[in-house]
């Protein structure tokens, strides 16, 4: 075969740059349609799985949102977990943070489209969030100070690194954290760039 596909899970000791030739073979979802709008939404939306090694990112983006007074809930994770209870004791948050029970992350979005201002997580969950139009603020587990909003402009640069910024390098400029432009929102629309290239669909056309 005159190709090479890269599929690791050691994501952080790739160096993308010099890495030469490659194809990899991202996600695919089931896209949809955008359904989100701006219309004063002022709460962001924090989605999980519960996992350990998500843990230091889930802090992460609750010092981003509690840094910048935005009021936030976390989704995707059982109210009664370990972890649940370890970020309750380390933030001292209520429990009507926690939105209740598991969730479809599609459905849910869909559903809450007009009461999240983005959703901030690693991985799948942007990529249903971007798909369906929610501006995505993207987490690492270095801390607070590295997320970055994704954007028409830097979305295909994390396409490799599979929307994970678990370990960035400091030569990344990319990762330093900006907060959102209510001025440049349509920047933040990256459901056209996810159709193209996770939507099942299109892959199947291929």
């Amino acid at each position: 075969m005159n190709y090479r596909i890269v599929i690791s899970d050691r994501l952080f000791t790739i160096d993308y740059a010099n890495l030469g030739y490659h194809l990899t073979l991202p996600n695919g979802i089931d896209a949809g349609v955008p359904v989100w709008n701006y219309c004063g939404q002022r709460k962001a939306l924090i989605i999980s799985r519960l996992q350990k090694d998500k843990f230091m990112r889930l802090c992460a983006a609750i010092e981003f949102c509690a840094t910048r007074n935005i009021p936030f809930e976390i989704a995707g994770m059982s109210e009664n977990s370990s972890m649940t209870k370890r970020l309750k004791r380390r933030y001292t948050l209520r429990p009507d943070v926690f939105a209740p029970g598991a969730i479809n992350t599609r459905e849910f979005l869909k559903k809450n489209a007009d009461r999240y201002l983005f959703v901030a997580g690693v991985g799948q969950v942007l990529l249903e969030a971007g798909a369906a139009g929610f501006p995505c603020l993207l987490a690492s587990n270095k801390g607070a100070e590295y997320f970055t909003f994704l954007t028409r402009h830097n979305v295909r640069e994390n396409y490799g690194r599979n929307l994970t910024l678990a370990h960035p390098a400091e030569r990344h400029t990319n990762v330093r954290v900006s907060d959102i432009e209510f001025g440049q929102l349509d920047d933040y629309d990256i459901s056209d760039a996810i159709r193209k290239n996770f939507s099942f669909s299109k892959c199947f056309e291929e």
